[in-house]
């Protein structure tokens, strides 16, 4: 237990954040409750905990900067990633975590039950029958892909999320999608469709551990 709160809690001071016990040792349960789960069901791109702490937890407790307060909504959430992170450093914040997995939603579950995250709600279901009730302040997307996207180019699937987004939950909210460099290739303005236009801005999250970064497009 020590040397992973260690190596978390060093990753968290390298993307300029601080956390108290409680949220470091849930970071910890978290971490230990995901790689037992990825041993069996494979809901992770890598087995090693080194790696996932540097990249994927650095990346997302960096995220963290440019989030607004409210609610938020983690499309495609996966393993939590970057929506129980999130949660557990923004803790006076909620979050709706949106997978169409059945074994992504099973862990979802099984991590707020074992963590008592009371600011998650876990959904299954597809985007395009998405329903929230309530406007939210930001939508989360990570390493988000279906079949309709997948041969589209970066602008294309920009443009084509966020408007089916915006069919699916109304209101004036931020898009905050972590990517690769890609993310370079968006002009300051993209438009959306005949009628809507939206800002772009480019947050490049600088990584002490590796020489490639991912960055953040903040669409509004």
């Amino acid at each position: 237990m020590i040397a992973l709160n260690k190596q978390l809690e060093s990753v968290i001071s390298a993307a300029g954040q601080e956390v108290s016990n409680y949220q470091l040792n849930l970071f910890h349960d978290y971490t230990e409750i995901l790689f037992k789960w990825h041993e069996k069901h494979n809901i992770l791109s890598t087995r090693n905990m080194e790696y996932f702490i540097k990249r994927d937890f650095f990346d997302t407790v960096s995220f963290v900067e440019y989030l607004p307060s409210g609610l938020h909504v983690d499309l495609g959430t996966g393993a939590g990633i970057p929506g129980i992170i999130l949660s557990i450093l923004r803790h006076d914040n909620d979050f709706i975590l949106v997978d169409r997995r059945e074994k992504a939603i099973r862990f979802l579950e099984h991590v707020k039950i074992k963590l008592n995250l009371k600011n998650i709600n876990v959904i299954k279901t597809d985007i395009n029958k998405l329903n929230i009730p309530n406007m939210p302040n930001s939508i989360l997307i990570k390493n988000f892909s279906n079949k309709i996207i997948s041969k589209m180019n970066f602008i294309q699937k920009v443009k084509h999320l966020c408007k089916l987004m915006k069919s699916r939950i109304q209101g004036n909210y931020k898009v905050l999608m972590m990517t690769g460099s890609n993310a370079l290739t968006a002009p300051k303005i993209i438009k959306i469709d005949e009628q809507t236009k939206a800002q772009c801005t480019i947050h490049k999250i600088k990584t002490p551990f590796f020489p490639t970064n991912r960055f953040i497009l903040e669409i509004l």
